[in-house]
């Protein structure tokens, strides 16, 4: 199995626990295979949601991926920005809870 462009965190599962890696990489190599979904919006849903869990490295993994696979920085941008107004919805939300009704 191919395991070019690994994160180092699983590279160090990988030394632990090889058949836990395995299992990983598998699975996400199933995920981000094309589906109902294609890889592009793949992509752009997993840096999003890196960035929204403050991931700064699997973001920038993710982003060259992305440009690799076509995706252009402004097609990036704007999946960030869909991802920052909802993450904010949420913020406001929460805020929302200083206020008496």
């Amino acid at each position: 199995m191919d395991h070019t462009g690994v994160p180092l965190f699983l590279s160090k599962l990988k030394k632990r626990d090889k058949d836990l890696f395995e299992a990983v990489h598998l699975m996400m190599q199933k995920v981000m295979s094309p589906g109902k979904l294609d890889v592009k919006t793949k992509l752009l849903i997993a840096i999003a949601v890196d960035a929204a869990k403050g991931a700064k490295l699997g973001v920038e993994n993710l982003s060259k991926q992305a440009r690799n696979a076509g995706i252009s920085d402004e097609e990036i941008n704007e999946a960030l920005t869909v991802a920052m107004a909802s993450a904010n919805l949420q913020f406001l939300s929460s805020a929302d809870a200083a206020f008496e009704d």
